[in-house]
């Protein structure tokens, strides 16, 4: 049984989620007449002033069984573009000794689309792969140059993203090396990460990119790393 571990449950409901079956079906019908020929090339795209863009925000929908899946069906055989979870994610901040189990219950009360059947596998499989690849194929992790190109964050953020290893390098690039580099040996043989592994190999200063990544974890776990708007980080508990 979920365990209550925040103080409430989310927002109030402001309109923006469909709570009804009518809601879903509207939502779903703007989506196919207006974001379906642009979803494809912008799905992962994020702006700070736009805050859906191509995103078909139908997932907590789905999950909640407003919409069946056999009714998306029927609309991309139609000739519209498939739907998968395009909720908008956001890059939160997890203590390195966090558990598998919290997390994912973290997220089951936080995001509105956090149903737990789909928990498993884009929490557990995806973002943490903690079960080793069973569910997903690879980490699901970026450096800051991804970042940069999907959205416009970084313009305004005093890190840089094509930098590892100076003061003001992005901790996400830092921390994405370093994340091949520890695990090299397991990801090794895995097909989908060759370019990426033959990028590390090519990579000088390894060294000091490892000893920045040390630094880096520190000060986000004691608090300390300095926010930019990209990580939102917070003092932590």
């Amino acid at each position: 049984m979920l365990r209550r571990i925040s103080q409430g449950w989310g927002a109030e409901l402001n309109g923006i989620w469909p709570v009804t079956r009518g809601q879903a079906v509207l939502r779903l019908e703007e989506f196919t007449e207006t974001g379906r020929a642009s979803f494809g090339h912008y799905e992962d795209v994020t702006l700070t002033a736009e805050w859906k863009l191509a995103h078909s925000c139908l997932s907590s929908s789905i999950n909640h069984g407003l919409l069946p899946p056999g009714e998306l069906i029927a609309a991309a055989e139609d000739g519209y573009t498939i739907v998968r979870r395009t909720v908008r994610r956001k890059i939160v901040r997890f203590l390195r000794r966090s558990r598998v189990r919290r997390t994912t219950e973290w997220i089951w009360v936080t995001f509105v689309d956090g149903a737990e059947w789909v928990m498993a596998l884009n929490v557990v499989g995806m973002a943490l792969f903690a079960d080793g690849g069973q569910m997903a194929t690879k980490p699901y992790a970026s450096g800051g140059a991804y970042l940069n190109r999907m959205s416009d964050s970084c313009r305004s953020c005093r890190y840089n993203p094509k930098r590892r290893t100076s003061p003001d390098a992005c901790p996400f690039t830092t921390l994405y090396w370093d994340l091949l580099n520890r695990n090299h040996e397991t990801l090794r043989s895995n097909h989908r990460l060759s370019r990426q592994l033959a990028g590390l190999d090519r990579l000088p200063n390894l060294e000091e990119t490892r000893d920045r990544a040390q630094d880096v974890l520190g000060l986000l776990d004691s608090g300390q790393l300095e926010s930019c708007r990209t990580l939102n980080i917070e003092a932590g508990p």
